[in-house]
């Protein structure tokens, strides 16, 4: 499972940092627009690394509307595989 990621600066205030372009579900948080533009569909995360470890937050939300300039990407993130497990409650 991954999710592809760009390098973007906003155009509002000139922030630099990571978008992911859909969620791990496929939703589309980002639409092209004349390169190397995207259009926010809707509100997500514009981080400082490209990797979401969860030690450090967002530095702000792109807004839905707002554009965005591409920098670099678009880049996949891949995930480690979880441990998954068949079993059965002893209660039940």
């Amino acid at each position: 499972v991954g999710v592809t990621r760009i390098r973007a600066k906003s155009l509002v205030d000139g922030l630099e940092g990571w978008i992911s372009l859909q969620g791990n579900q496929g939703t589309p948080f980002l639409k092209e627009v004349e390169k190397p533009f995207y259009s926010c569909r809707a509100d997500i995360p514009l981080d400082s690394q490209f990797k979401r470890d969860g030690s450090a937050g967002p530095i702000r939300t792109i807004k839905a509307e707002e554009i965005v300039e591409v920098i670099e990407g678009p880049r996949k993130l891949t995930y480690e595989p979880g441990v998954r497990v068949k079993g059965k409650a002893v209660s039940d």
